[in-house]
């Protein structure tokens, strides 16, 4: 009888699946107008159902108390900062592209949607480089019983580096840097930015170039700011965000 021939066993493929490479760039940002920031602070008690805590009375407004609380502060207990040093939320200038993709580009590739999944700006502060803050004293507010002083610190001259990752093939730098140019022609950041019918937060891409994971510099919110943000998540509209 012949021999039975014996059963080959084959061994499972491997498959190898290579990893996506990410990128970081460090972009400078030139203010091209004065950038005008407000942090908004909680003007209004917040009434908590379960206590039933009534509203505080009514008190005399301090201008200079708004206008130091107008300010985003870096958080002076990180070893890369320092007291004194002021910035601007990160999510403010993504913000921006993700506009400027909605309303203006008429990208298909690129719409709001894959702008926000494309690139990422790392931090929550970008440190603001400027010439001079300047206190506008008669910033007027629209309100229905007329306009209300409100002081707002304006950062005149003032330049930036937003630090970026993204990933390799999703998307170009020289898009990137495309989308940032036309956000901040036509968006801006800040208050009363293009985006609002100002022309202040104006900003520009000055040049941008490749950098090592390690060569990125964040800067966080203060204990402060991180926690109001949480409860801004958590009850929305006890807060307003300033982006």
């Amino acid at each position: 009888m012949p021999a039975k021939k014996k059963e080959e066993t084959t061994k499972p493929k491997s498959i190898m699946v290579s990893r996506p490479k990410t990128l970081f760039y460090e972009i400078l940002i030139r203010g091209l107008s004065d950038l005008v920031v407000n942090r908004f602070w909680n003007t209004k008690p917040i009434i908590l159902k379960e206590t039933g805590q009534p509203p505080l009375p009514k008190v005399a407004r301090d201008l200079d108390y708004e206008y130091n609380m107008a300010f985003h502060i870096i958080d002076p207990f990180l070893p890369e900062a320092t007291v004194g040093k002021y910035g601007f939320p990160c999510s403010g200038f993504k913000g921006a592209c993700v506009k400027i993709a909605a309303q203006a580009l008429n990208d298909k590739m690129f719409g709001a949607a894959q702008i926000r999944r494309a690139f990422h700006v790392i931090g929550d502060l970008a440190l603001l480089d400027f010439d001079e803050i300047i206190y506008l004293e008669e910033y007027p507010v629209a309100k229905p019983a007329g306009r209300v002083l409100s002081p707002r610190p304006s950062f005149y001259n003032w330049s930036t580096k937003l630090y970026i990752r993204f990933t390799e093939g999703y998307i170009t730098p020289a898009r990137v840097s495309n989308i940032l140019d036309h956000a901040g022609s036509n968006i801006g950041v800040g208050v009363l930015r293009p985006d609002k019918g100002g022309n202040n937060g104006m900003f520009e891409v000055a040049g941008m170039k490749t950098i090592r994971p390690t060569d990125v510099v964040t800067h966080r919110f203060t204990a402060e700011e991180r926690e109001r943000r949480r409860v801004s998540a958590i009850r929305p509209g006890s807060f307003k965000i300033s982006e």
